[in-house]
């Protein structure tokens, strides 16, 4: 099934969704991947890779983020998208402590964005994963 070409309402079917899109898993470097979803349930096609990243965001990134959140979900017209994030890095570890740095910032993008956040997935070279809210808590 396309990616594009679905329903999206369950963390399990975002991360179908996530692992059709970026498989095969393996990765140079850090990089995440934004997707909006509207609200029949639907992924716009508008995906969008970051890359090249330094490091965690910081403040000013988290809100240089929410305002290119804010202007695209604008621009494409399409009334409370909810936004989810992909963080991809390579290596095959489970959830380390700078993954749910980036996820916590990713959150904070779409909470200072005004858009609902769907579970921040992580993919490593191995597996795709949903990072836990609590988890976010204590970064």
């Amino acid at each position: 099934m396309d990616s594009f070409d679905r329903h999206i309402h369950t963390q399990a079917e975002l991360e179908a969704a996530w692992r059709d899109l970026v498989t095969p898993l393996g990765w140079g470097s850090p990089r995440f991947w934004i997707m909006l979803i509207g609200p029949s349930g639907r992924p716009l096609p508008q995906l969008i890779e970051i890359d090249e990243l330094d490091g965690p965001p910081q403040d000013d990134d988290v809100e240089r983020g929410a305002q290119f959140l804010r202007m695209l979900a604008g621009e494409l017209g399409i009334p409370d998208p909810r936004v989810a994030f992909l963080y991809a890095r390579p290596g095959s570890e489970g959830t380390q402590a700078l993954d749910r740095r980036w996820a916590t910032s990713l959150a904070a993008m779409a909470r200072r964005a005004g858009l609902v956040c769907e579970p921040v997935h992580l993919a490593n070279d191995v597996r795709i994963v949903a990072i836990p809210l609590d988890e976010l808590d204590a970064a």
